[in-house]
């Protein structure tokens, strides 16, 4: 499911100084004399290690593009986390408690130094106060205008960028009757007091959340910051200790996305975690297999349902691709969502799940939202 290119390992290596910088390294990390038709990560990336290496052995001809890439996050980050100040100072007078996650997190705490690539905020509140929160937010400018809807968050866009409001740390509430919240370490941000997780729970989410994103078929572009991220966090804290880091994934419902995910860490970063300790903290015995089978199930199914929204264009309100959706929605429940909800202890059924991805109140007002684009969709066709 996740596979990086040479250039990308070596890469992630030379920034977390496992690798000697030589000369030699820009053969394989500029194989092309130019760089036009590079993911925009992977030269935000590359342009981190120039600033650190001071653009040694570095071609005269990159230089000007990677420096201008390197200024452009650095200036959007001040001015995306300037807005989020004013946002703070609100949250925090209604005395709404706020736990930053994934981007904001490193930015804030893990990785203060360097500029990252953040579309989105993630930003959790405790589930009580969710409510209250978005409505802070919309006041604030942010629209709520996206179609469908996650369980675990809701995205308010505001202008270029959006800020993912988390009533559930992770997407199948995997924290809920844990203390993930008492864990959390308390920092400063700008003068508001904000939490960020702990780092066994730091690496766990986001080892989560990407492996989530890779059966999703989602942000496929965004290959190497997890990996990044985490051993920066392993290099920040001194956070080693893989069976702990096993039996807290287990803990969050967490242990079978790692088990999925930590094979490319480990071949990455055999220093950091060697082929003995993944077999040994993370075996896919056949608890995961089963469930391995079922996550590539709906990870196929993913696929088919894009493609199938790809070929309809415009004319995406069929009664066809109503039933494709909802046997996509089907699928989904079935092999990820159903199971890890029911294991949270949650009691969504099948109907309200659906429900709530269409962003409605109930299957009545589902009906009232989409029968009239149904109808105009098969009219169209």
């Amino acid at each position: 499911m996740i596979a990086l290119e040479e250039k990308e390992r070596l890469l992630l290596r030379l920034l977390s100084g496992d690798e000697p910088f030589e000369e030699s390294c820009m053969k394989t990390l500029l194989p092309c004399p130019s760089i036009d038709d590079e993911k925009i990560e992977y030269l935000l990336m590359l342009s981190i290690l120039g600033i650190r290496k001071r653009w040694q052995f570095f071609p005269k001809a990159v230089l000007p593009r990677l420096q201008g890439i390197y200024r452009y996050f650095r200036v959007q980050n001040v001015e995306r986390v300037t807005w989020l100040r004013k946002i703070m100072r609100r949250l925090e007078d209604n005395g709404i408690p706020v736990l930053f996650l994934k981007g904001i997190a490193m930015r804030t705490y893990y990785e203060t130094d360097a500029p990252r690539q953040m579309s989105d905020f993630d930003i959790a509140v405790p589930e009580q106060f969710f409510e209250e929160a978005k409505k802070i937010f919309l006041e604030a400018g942010c629209a709520d205008t996206s179609e469908g809807a996650a369980l675990h968050a809701v995205t308010l866009y505001n202008d270029d960028f959006s800020v993912d409001l988390h009533r559930w740390i992770f997407k199948t509430h995997g924290e809920k009757g844990t203390d993930l919240w008492e864990r959390a370490l308390t920092v400063s941000f700008y003068g508001s007091p904000v939490r960020i997780l702990q780092p066994v729970d730091m690496i766990i989410h986001i080892l989560d959340s990407r492996a989530r994103d890779a059966v999703r078929v989602n942000q496929e572009e965004r290959r190497m910051k997890w990996l990044f991220d985490t051993r920066r966090i392993m290099e920040q804290s001194g956070c080693e200790d893989w069976g702990e880091i096993a039996r807290r994934a287990e803990k969050l419902r967490a242990l079978p996305y790692l088990k999925m995910i930590l094979p490319v860490f480990s071949e990455i970063f055999p220093e950091k975690l060697g082929a003995e300790e993944l077999k040994h903290f993370f075996p896919k015995d056949r608890d995961y297999d089963r469930w391995f089978q079922k996550a590539e199930r709906f990870r196929k199914e993913t696929e088919g349902f894009l493609d199938a929204v790809s070929l309809c264009g415009d004319n995406i309100y069929t009664p066809y691709m109503a039933l494709r959706e909802l046997r996509h929605l089907w699928t989904g429940w079935r092999s990820c969502f159903g199971p890890e909800l029911r294991a949270a202890g949650d009691r969504m059924n099948f109907i309200r799940y659906v429900c709530y991805s269409l962003k409605a109140d109930s299957p009545a007002q589902l009906f009232r939202k989409y029968l009239p684009v149904l109808k105009k969709g098969r009219e169209n066709g």
